[in-house]
């Protein structure tokens, strides 16, 4: 029951008697007369659809005006949600990722198909590709790309590989994502058999034959696909897998205390906030503060892949905080007051984050043995770009508007010198095993090449032309940068 008429108005508490005892002590009229609250209380489970609902229209919206294709994202039944029996909570599972169906986990909860695919694996998989061809692909993965992004369970693909190595969904897109890294390394153009490759097809057909599926392998598979998607220039699909995996997360954050669910959620931040970059798309994950401090650790050398996933976070935050200056900047929206909050906030956590003024040779002195090293070395060169371009957002900024002193002489504009120098002792060190290690990873993941068309831009002629001809030959493996240099320059000018 509500309040009364009077107790509302006056905001005063009210016991809902008839009249109730404040009208009767100051002998008011006690009438009950509203409808309904005024902010009525909405289960949090309503209030996270409606939210992903608005979310989606407004990213699908998108999508149609910047590409032209009307994209439909599958309805979740409730017979398929996390609390109607695919939780995670079965402790006797066999699967780490929680699935409480045994060895059948990767096909389990199939749903009620409302389309007209033929749902008979046996004319979709091919069961006959040997398993020496299969495994090669796997492991392709798991030691070149894996150690970037250590997200996946690799005791529960070894699991799949085992009882299910044809139609488990995550294994086929780990056979695709080592199937394009092996042309890379090939100095093959991937995108010259992307589309007609069999795992890139049957990857599509199980997602839709399991669109209303909410479980961490399907999530995990549509993060990998759309991240590769989004490296090869296939922006629109790219959206469309990146948005649903998101929206299944989320459906499962009753999950967020395991540990498989906390790694994927960390990627899940990077990719998105990489997809937002470079297609200058909507960010789908909005990031706090919050999330940078409780990411925020020093450095481990421990094999626990944990660290480098909240260094994730934390990279994806800036990341955000950094797009949004520098888009404001460019578009000539903010003002002087708000341009110097968001640069003590900025400043601020460049400082808190674990690779603050450390250099190179201290980095490689740390890291050179470390299991994740390529993970850890990426992460290390995408920060030293990001203190690049926060300083040249702000002397964009001092161009046209009359800011302190305290601005122009801040220690922070002073790092951007030596985060050249430390790229240039990374990619142009001299050291034969740590060049054949680079240029190995600048296939693997696009910080290396986005670190050589910075040094191109920003470092002496030496270097520059070294560096412009390492960019020429790798551009055709990363067709996305075209839209990642127009959204993310790092730097106009010798700095």
């Amino acid at each position: 029951m509500l309040s009364c008429d009077e107790c509302r108005i006056a905001k005063k508490k009210c016991d809902r008697n008839t009249p109730c005892s404040r009208c009767a002590e100051k002998k008011l009229s006690c009438q009950y007369t509203a409808k309904k609250y005024k902010h009525e209380v909405v289960p949090k489970r309503l209030k996270l659809e409606l939210r992903l609902k608005r979310l989606e229209e407004s990213l699908l919206n998108f999508i149609e005006d910047e590409h032209g294709v009307k994209v439909e994202l599958p309805k979740f039944e409730q017979s398929v949600l996390p609390k109607y029996g695919f939780s995670s909570s079965n402790k006797e599972s066999v699967s780490p990722l929680g699935s409480s169906s045994g060895p059948s986990s990767s096909s389990s909860a199939i749903p009620i198909i409302r389309t007209t695919i033929n749902t008979d694996p046996k004319d979709q998989i091919n069961f006959n590709i040997p398993l020496p061809y299969l495994e090669t692909l796997l492991q392709t993965y798991i030691e070149s790309v894996h150690l970037f992004y250590p997200f996946v369970n690799i005791e529960y693909v070894n699991y799949l590989f085992t009882t299910n190595p044809h139609a488990s969904i995550l294994l086929n897109v780990l056979y695709l994502v080592g199937e394009v890294t092996q042309n890379r390394l090939n100095n093959i153009n991937p995108i010259t058999l992307f589309e007609s490759s069999y795992f890139y097809q049957v990857t599509r057909w199980l997602i839709k034959l399991k669109e209303d599926t909410v479980d961490l392998e399907i999530v995990q598979a549509l993060f990998l696909l759309g991240k590769l998607e989004l490296e090869l220039g296939y922006s629109y699909l790219s959206n469309r897998h990146i948005i649903d995996g998101v929206k299944k997360l989320q459906m499962m954050n009753k999950d967020q205390e395991n540990q498989d669910w906390k790694n994927t959620w960390a990627i899940a931040c990077k990719i998105d906030t990489v997809t937002e970059v470079s297609s200058n798309m909507p960010s789908l994950i909005k990031l706090k503060s919050q999330h940078f401090l409780e990411s925020q650790s020093s450095l481990y050398t421990s094999d626990d892949p944990s660290q480098l996933l909240n260094i994730c976070i934390m990279w994806a935050y800036l990341m955000q905080q950094l797009h949004h200056l520098r888009k404001q900047v460019d578009a000539k929206t903010i003002n002087v007051n708000d341009f110097l909050e968001s640069f003590h906030d900025i400043s601020q956590y460049l400082k808190s984050h674990p690779f603050y003024k450390i250099e190179a040779v201290q980095f490689l002195q740390s890291f050179r043995n470390h299991t994740y090293f390529s993970g850890y070395l990426s992460n290390f060169i995408i920060y030293n770009l990001r203190i690049i371009n926060f300083r040249q957002t702000v002397r964009i900024f001092m161009d046209d508007n009359d800011i302190s002193e305290e601005i122009k002489n801040s220690p922070m504009l002073e790092l951007s010198r030596p985060s050249i120098v430390n790229l240039c002792t990374i990619l142009c060190s001299g050291d034969s095993e740590l060049q054949q290690a680079i240029d190995k990873y600048i296939k693997l993941d696009y910080s290396f090449i986005l670190a050589y068309y910075t040094l191109y831009v920003a470092a002496d002629d030496t270097i520059s032309a070294i560096c412009k001809k390492k960019f020429d030959e790798s551009i055709e493996y990363w067709p996305s940068l075209t839209m990642i240099q127009k959204y993310q320059r790092p730097c106009n000018s010798r700095t």
